[in-house]
């Protein structure tokens, strides 16, 4: 799952040139480690991620700095750029990063969901201007810019909260509203617009256990 597909097909051509940009990384497996790739601040430069280092990247001849990341064992899976701050996802919940002041910055307004702190984050995704959609091991976490984590949809949750599975992998727009869920266990389709009070005892959801193969990583129509 990488951030920005454009970005990605850019610095795989780029590493194909004749001219040959690898010898601009640290080490060879630097590039070919990298988990994830985010659009940078300008046009000229995009951001990249693996387990040792956070890139800014400059399209033209692939030269770029690092900002070594600390905790080793957190294990960066996806970064996704929203407003200054970079989103670092992994496997002990997430980090953020100033885009601005090119600095790590301790992560908040997640003390009433300790659970994602020890969550693997499988992805990001906008909902709206102020609100955040986050993919995890143990479910999806909705941010508010103004209130950090307001809820969580897992299938531990009752009522309005309650999702049939677990562990989602990625998250796409359903031509007839709502989303498709990729998950460990199957694909769902869900309407969060539809958790409201309401008489029908239809779920906002459909779950698609049946398929040929239950572990998918992506979902798109």
């Amino acid at each position: 799952m990488l951030g920005v597909g454009q970005d990605c097909n850019f610095f795989q051509q780029a590493l194909k040139n004749k001219t040959s940009q690898t010898s601009l990384f640290r080490s060879e497996s630097d590039y070919q480690t990298m988990r994830s790739f985010a659009p940078g601040n300008s046009e000229q430069h995009f951001w990249g991620i693996n387990w040792t280092y956070l890139f800014i990247i400059n399209k033209q001849d692939m030269s770029h700095t690092t900002f070594p990341i600390s905790e080793k064992e957190l294990r960066p899976r996806v970064i996704y750029q929203w407003g200054d701050t970079l989103w670092i996802g992994n496997r002990h919940g997430f980090r953020w990063f100033d885009t601005q002041k090119n600095k790590f910055i301790r992560t908040q307004g997640i003390s009433d969901f300790d659970e994602i702190g020890s969550s693997r984050v499988h992805f990001f995704k906008p909902n709206g201007k102020n609100r955040l959609w986050i993919g995890t091991k143990s479910g999806i976490f909705l941010y508010e810019r103004e209130k950090g984590i307001i809820a969580k949809y897992d299938n531990t949750q009752k009522g309005l909260f309650f999702l049939p599975v677990n562990n989602f992998y990625h998250m796409s727009e359903a031509k007839a509203g709502g989303y498709w869920l990729a998950s460990k266990n199957g694909l769902v389709w869900w309407n969060p617009a539809l958790n409201l009070p309401q008489t029908s005892e239809e779920p906002p959801w459909k779950y698609y256990k049946d398929l040929p193969a239950t572990e998918l990583f992506a979902a798109y129509e």
